[in-house]
C-alpha cells in the first residue's frame, strides 16, 4: 500500500524530466529550473500523501458489510429479488479520506448497485477495471450507507470484500488498497407455486408402497371406482354377475389403488447449457428453476423425488425422499451446479489452480504462499513446487497448510465431502474443494474429446430406470453436442419397455442480442445452424420412442405443459 504515481502524475513527472534535460542541452536555466521545480512539487504531494498509507497499514480505518435480517427473514436469498446491503466504514484517524473510489469484489452471479441505481459490479473483475462508487469518509467519524444487491442466478455466492482507490486532490498520486470482508450468501432459484403434479404412473406395475395418488387398475385395488362394459383383455374373476344380470351386458368392476408416485428429476449440465449467456441468463439456470418447480410440486403432493446430474458423465446422484428435508436436499445439490470443480469437468492446468488459490490467500488471508526467490538447483524443496500461470513460483506445501488451517475455522458441509471431488492427486482435490468453499469460480470446460454427453445421459437414464416400480422420470436437456445418441435413444426404450414414464423438457435461454453487433449475430447464427439440424434429428427420434418433448421457458410453463399430458397419460392406463 504505497503511493504511486496515477496517469496525471507520470504525465508531470515526464515532462518535468524533459524539461530539466532540453535545459540541460540548450543551457536555458530558466527551463531547468521550471524542470526542477515541477519535481519538487511532486515530492512536497508525496511526502503529503505518505501519512495516508500509514493510516492503511496501521489499519486505522475499519470496513464491514452485511446484509440485514429483516431484509432475508428465512436466511436465504432468490433469483431477481434485490436486498440491501449496508456498508460501514470507520475513520480512527485524523485524516480525511476524501475521494475514495469503492469496488465490491464479489461473484459474478451478484450485482451491486449504488444509492443511484448505478450499477458498480457484475462480475468478478479486478481492481483497475470495475466500476467504482466514489464516498468521503470524515477523520474520527463513521459512514454508512446502503447498496442494493442484486442475485441474478441460484447458488451458494460470495461478497468476497472492498478494493479502495485513493487519490490526492490534485490527481497526481493514487494508492490501492483492499478489505477482506468475505460474507457467504445461499441464493435460492424462484420456486414457483403450483398445484401437484397431475401425472401418474403407468398401471400394472408393483409400487413400494400406498400413498396419496390414485391410479385406477383392473380389477384390483381396494375402492370400488365405476361398473362399465366388458372390454377385451379384462379378467372374468371381475365381472360383476349381479349388474350384468340387471342391465343384460356384460359388466366388470373397476378398482382403484392408493399408491406413491416416484418422480426422477436428471439436470444436464454440459456446456452447451452454459454458453451463449452469463451466468443467471443461461439455459442451466432455466433448467434448475425447472426441477426446483417440479420437485416442490411433487413434495408439496405426498409423492417421492429423486435427482440426478449429468454430462458426460453421472455428476451428481440423490437417492428418492420425501418430505420437506428431501426437498431441501435436491435444492442444495442444485445449488451446487455453478460450483463445480472436478478436474474432468473444468478448464484449469494444476499450475492455474494453485496460482487462484495463492492469489486468494494473499488478498483474503493475508498469507504469501509463493517463493520470492527459487531454491538452489538440486534442492529437495523443487518436490514441493508448483509454477503458477504467470510463471511465479508457488510452495505447494505450505499452499495445503494453510487450505487446511482456513477450511479448519469453516462449519463443515455435508455434501463437499473430498472425495466426491475428482482429481489426479488428492493434493489437488482438497485446493479444488477450498475453491468451491471459498467462491473461487474454475472455468468450466467448453468440450471434451474422450467422452460425449450421451454417456452420460444413457448413464443417468439407467439409473433412474433400474427402479423396480413404475416411476416419473423427466429429462431436462437442450439435446445440444450429442455425437452419439444412439446409446441414449436405447436407454430411452428400455426405460419405456420397463413402462416407466418420461419426458423431455427443453430448456429455453434468457438472453437476449443486446450489444452484438449484426456481424457477430451472424456468426452466431451461422454456427448454431448445424447444432440445430442435430437437434431437430433427436428430437424427431425421441418422440417416436413415445416420449413427449416439450420446449419450457421458464418454470411457470412447465405446471401447463404437464396438464396438458394428463389426458394422454390416463388414455395409457388400463
Amino acid at each position: 500500500m504505497r503511493p504511486s504515481l496515477s496517469t496525471n502524475g507520470l504525465i508531470v513527472a515526464a515532462t518535468g524530466a524533459l524539461f530539466v534535460l532540453l535545459g540541460t542541452l540548450l543551457a536555458t536555466w530558466p527551463l531547468v529550473a521550471l524542470g526542477i521545480l515541477q519535481i519538487s512539487s511532486l515530492l512536497v504531494l508525496y511526502l503529503l500523501f505518505v501519512p495516508h498509507a500509514a493510516m492503511f497499514r496501521r489499519r486505522r480505518l475499519e470496513f464491514a458489510w452485511w446484509i440485514p435480517a429483516h431484509e432475508v427473514p428465512s436466511g436465504t436469498l432468490t433469483v431477481g429479488q434485490p436486498v440491501q446491503l449496508q456498508l460501514l466504514f470507520r475513520n480512527h484517524s485524523p485524516l480525511t479520506v476524501a475521494a475514495a473510489e469503492l469496488t465490491p469484489i464479489c461473484s459474478s452471479a451478484l450485482e451491486i448497485e449504488g444509492a443511484s441505481g448505478s450499477t458498480i459490479q457484475r462480475s468478478q473483475a479486478r481492481f483497475r477495471d470495475a466500476p467504482s462508487l466514489r464516498v468521503r469518509i470524515p477523520r474520527t467519524r463513521e459512514v454508512r450507507f446502503e447498496l442494493s444487491l442484486l442475485p441474478r442466478a441460484a447458488g451458494h455466492w460470495f461478497l468476497q470484500g472492498l478494493a479502495l482507490r485513493l487519490v490526492d486532490r490534485f490527481g497526481i498520486f493514487v494508492m490501492h488498497a483492499y478489505f477482506p470482508n468475505r460474507v457467504g450468501v445461499k441464493v435460492f432459484p424462484p420456486l414457483a407455486l403450483g398445484a401437484p403434479l397431475p401425472l401418474r404412473p403407468q398401471t400394472g406395475t408393483a409400487h413400494e408402497r400406498a400413498g396419496p395418488r390414485l391410479l385406477r387398475r383392473r380389477g384390483l385395488g381396494s375402492d370400488l371406482r365405476e361398473l362399465r362394459e366388458h372390454v377385451p383383455g379384462d379378467p372374468f374373476k371381475r365381472i360383476a354377475w349381479k349388474a350384468t344380470a340387471r342391465t343384460g351386458k356384460l359388466m366388470v368392476r373397476e378398482h382403484e389403488s392408493e399408491i406413491l408416485v416416484t418422480h426422477q428429476l436428471l439436470l444436464d449440465i454440459s456446456p452447451s447449457m452454459r454458453d451463449g449467456a452469463p451466468v443467471g441468463a443461461q439455459k442451466l439456470d432455466t433448467g434448475l428453476s425447472l426441477c426446483a418447480a417440479l420437485a416442490r410440486a411433487a413434495i408439496e403432493g405426498g409423492d417421492r423425488v429423486g435427482f440426478s446430474s449429468f454430462d458426460t458423465r453421472l455428476y451428481q446422484q440423490l437417492k428418492p425422499g420425501e418430505g420437506p428435508p428431501q426437498l431441501y436436499r435436491t435444492l442444495e445439490r442444485l445449488l451446487e451446479l455453478h460450483a463445480v470443480v472436478d478436474e474432468d469437468l473444468t478448464d484449469m492446468t494444476d499450475g492455474e489452480l494453485c496460482s487462484a488459490v495463492a492469489n486468494y490467500l494473499a488478498y483474503q488471508e493475508g498469507l504469501d504462499v509463493r517463493l520470492p526467490a527459487p531454491p538452489e538447483r538440486g534442492s529437495t524443496r523443487w518436490d514441493d513446487i508448483v509454477v503458477g500461470s504467470a510463471g511465479e513460483l508457488i510452495d505447494l506445501r505450505m499452499t495445503l497448510r494453510e487450505v487446511e488451517r482456513s477450511l479448519a475455522r469453516q462449519p463443515k458441509r455435508p455434501t463437499l465431502h473430498e472425495s466426491s471431488i475428482r482429481a489426479s492427486k488428492r493434493s489437488l482435490a482438497r485446493l479444488r474443494r477450498f475453491c468451491r468453499l471459498r467462491g473461487i469460480e474454475l472455468p468450466y470446460r467448453r468440450s471434451s474429446l474422450v467422452a460425449d454427453k450421451g454417456d452420460g445421459m444413457a448413464e443417468a437414464l439407467s439409473a433412474a430406470a433400474a427402479a423396480r416400480g413404475s416411476r416419473f422420470i423427466v429429462v431436462v436437456s437442450d439435446l445440444l453436442d450429442i455425437e452419439n445418441p444412439e446409446v441414449a435413444l436405447e436407454t430411452l426404450a428400455l426405460a419405456k419397455r420397463k413402462r416407466h414414464s418420461l419426458l423431455v423438457l427443453v430448456p429455453g435461454q434468457t438472453h437476449d442480442d443486446v450489444g452484438m453487433s449484426t456481424h457477430e449475430r451472424r456468426i452466431r447464427n451461422i454456427v448454431a445452424m448445424r447444432r440445430r439440424r442435430e437437434q431437430k434429428q433427436l428430437r424427431r427420434a425421441i418422440r417416436a420412442l413415445g416420449v413427449p418433448v416439450i420446449d419450457v421457458a421458464s418454470a411457470l410453463e412447465v405446471y401447463s405443459v404437464i396438464r396438458s399430458l394428463r389426458g394422454k397419460q390416463l388414455r395409457h392406463s388400463a
